[in-house]
């Protein structure tokens, strides 16, 4: 697999290489039986609207690959996914229509190129679809990772980015910044909104809070994970209260992480169009799934 990382990049190549040192190194060495374990378990957060998502998604693209026949061109549609973790196969079956090109610092779940999101190993204006899910935290300059996704896309390439917002400090504390909703308009300058909504949503930032704290009570590590445990499914289930939450006025600036959904325009956002933006996405209602946007 190759391993192209940037001169300045923040991984060292060698030792991403032999798996180690990268977000997922525990995960891909754990056994199945703590994987089941873990799965079976509640959790801590529902995401309502990612399935509408990936349907508003897919259904760009199909509009995309429509139009490139029309024009004669091939409709093929490339799409490129950005740190896919143990994912790989799962974003082949949510998005079956796209030919992926699939990217990690992680070489140890089948992605075909290990990269850097900050310095992509791809070509300007190749990839009519980016989707970049829990990445952009752990980047340490996200605002030239928002300028690479930009730089791939094609005019009028879609953008599907999810990014956590309340959310605990976590990735072994390889974590470094939040997008609030008006934060994607800031950070990717380039794109003209489609949507802006709730990841999992008040309820879930709750359940989040409660379980930390309430683990945050016992110090020896087996009290620990037995805290884990009973938290998991004592407050797991309350996070079904997004159902009604996610509907209520004010809800996103409380939401647990947020989806942007994007095409790719020549106009590049100034500082006071970011601005007026903002402030018309901050007093907007909160209509439901897929009803955001600017």
């Amino acid at each position: 697999m190759p391993v192209l990382f940037p001169a300045d990049s923040a991984f060292d190549p060698e030792v991403v290489a032999h798996g180690r040192d990268t977000y997922y190194e525990r995960r891909s060495g754990e056994n199945k039986r703590k994987q089941r374990f873990r799965r079976s378990l509640p959790g801590l957060a529902t995401d309502l609207q990612a399935r509408d998502a990936d349907t508003l998604t897919n259904r760009l693209v199909d509009e995309l690959a429509k139009a490139k026949a029309e024009a004669g061109d091939e409709p093929t549609i490339s799409g490129l996914v950005v740190g896919a973790g143990f994912k790989v196969d799962e974003y082949r079956s949510r998005f079956p229509t796209t030919a992926w090109l699939v990217t990690d610092v992680e070489p140890g779940f089948g992605a075909d190129l290990v990269g850097d999101v900050t310095a992509l190993p791809v070509e300007d204006a190749t990839q009519d679809v980016v989707v970049c899910e829990h990445v952009l935290e752990h980047v340490v300059d996200p605002i030239a990772a928002a300028k690479e996704i930009e730089r791939v896309l094609r005019p009028g390439g879609i953008v599907l980015i999810k990014v956590p917002f309340n959310y605990p400090w976590h990735g072994g504390f390889i974590d470094f910044y939040r997008l609030t909703p008006a934060g994607y308009l800031a950070a990717f300058r380039q794109l003209e909104v489609i949507h802006i909504g709730h990841g999992p949503g008040p309820a879930s930032t709750v359940c989040y809070a409660v379980q930390a704290a309430w683990v945050g009570l016992f110090s020896g590590r087996t009290s620990r994970r037995v805290a884990v445990v009973v938290g998991r499914l004592l407050i797991g289930p309350w996070r079904k209260l997004d159902k009604i939450l996610v509907r209520r006025p004010g809800s996103l600036g409380t939401a647990c992480s947020l989806a942007f959904i994007g095409r790719r325009v020549e106009h590049v956002r100034t500082a006071g169009e970011v601005v007026a933006q903002a402030k018309a996405l901050g007093v907007a209602p909160v209509l439901g799934p897929l009803e955001r946007g600017l």
